[in-house]
């Protein structure tokens, strides 16, 4: 009888399994290879999958705004830094656009949990420059491209060869659009 009803849980147990994988399974969407991958300014900038990706990653939050390229943060072990966004030349405040890049940056950041892209060196240097980004957005980026500011030749190394041509295309179309300060006479 012991057997009996061993038999029955087994047969039961293999029924429901068998049930249970018959069930449709939702396909996972196909992602194409990483040497298919296709990026904004490709054509213009290259790929930057070819370029050498040294950068580290330094998080923090955001605790004040100096202007319009330039902000302090906390980093997790409590110690603060002041950070000078790469590639981005703010008008200081007082000056034309200075308020409005300093208010732009910090209506991007202010308050914000942060990673900054740097160099491997960052912490020999008492000066951090580096690409910011904020829930999910390249900060630099978006500054250039609302023509608020200017994009300044970085440093070597201090931002791949692909970000610095899509800033410096992004400021052309900024001018060209008149966007910031490129819709004045004398910018």
């Amino acid at each position: 009888m012991n057997s009996l009803l061993l038999l029955l849980l087994i047969i039961f147990y293999c029924v429901i399994g068998e049930a249970q994988a018959i069930k449709p399974a939702t396909p996972e969407p196909a992602q194409p290879p990483v040497t298919q991958l296709r990026f904004p300014y490709e054509d213009k900038c290259g790929s930057p999958l070819y370029e050498s990706m040294a950068w580290e990653s330094v998080e923090g939050r955001v605790m004040d705004v100096i202007d319009g390229n330039t902000i302090t943060i906390v980093l997790k072990d409590k110690s603060r830094r002041r950070i000078t966004l790469v590639a981005v030349d703010a008008a200081r405040p007082g000056r034309p656009f200075g308020d409005m890049a300093r208010k732009k940056l910090a209506d991007l950041v202010l308050n914000e949990a942060i990673e900054i892209w740097v160099l491997p060196s960052w912490g020999k240097s008492k000066r951090l420059t580096g690409v910011v980004h904020a829930n999910g957005k390249d900060i630099n980026q978006a500054l250039i491209e609302s023509g608020i500011v200017r994009y300044k030749r970085p440093e070597s190394y201090s931002v791949s060869d692909y970000t610095a041509c899509v800033y410096r295309i992004l400021e052309g179309e900024a001018r060209e659009a008149k966007r910031g300060l490129w819709g004045h006479a004398t910018p």
